[in-house]
Parts: C-alpha cells; structure tokens; sequence
C-alpha cells in the first residue's frame, strides 16, 4: 500500500513538471494552465494523501501512523538533502 500511495503521488508530482519549465515568455493562455495545471496536482496529492490515511488507519493504531508519517517526512529531507549535495559535488 506504501508503494502504491508514492506511486500515485509522483505522478501527480510530475503533472507540476511545467511550472518549474516556465521560464521563457508565454501567453496569458499558456501561463494560465501552468497554474491551473499546477494547482489540479496539488489538489490531486491533497485527495490521495486523505485516501491513503483512511487505509492506513485500517491497519495501524493512530499513535503508528503517527510515526510512519515522521519517518516518512525525516526520509524524504535526508534523500533532498543527499540530493542537493551530489549536485554540489558535480558542480
């Protein structure tokens, strides 16, 4: 189920893609459904969190799943982190 729900989760990550693409000069139309694009996947990430957290409270006690989602959080920062360090270290 955690895979599944990271899954799901980057590719509603991904539909964010052209936001940080939008560097050159566009159309009112085009700016328009970057952030409308932008907030559907928000949105999207926002639904499939709660969805996700109603199963995850079908199988752990509260105070567990509590502990997951830090783990989780503690998991991502050290994987940015390692990140934005290999692209020091390229640099």
């Amino acid at each position: 189920m955690f895979r599944e729900f990271h899954s799901k989760r980057e590719a509603a990550t991904s539909e964010r893609k052209d936001l940080k693409n939008s560097t050159e000069q566009l159309s009112n139309d085009e700016y328009l459904k970057i952030v409308n694009n932008y907030i559907s996947a928000k949105t999207k990430q926002a639904l499939l969190l709660d969805e996700y957290h109603k199963k995850y409270l079908k199988i752990l006690p509260p105070k567990k799943l509590l502990e997951f989602y830090k783990l989780d959080e503690e998991f991502n920062k050290s994987l940015l982190k390692q990140i934005k360090e290999a692209g020091k270290r390229k640099k």
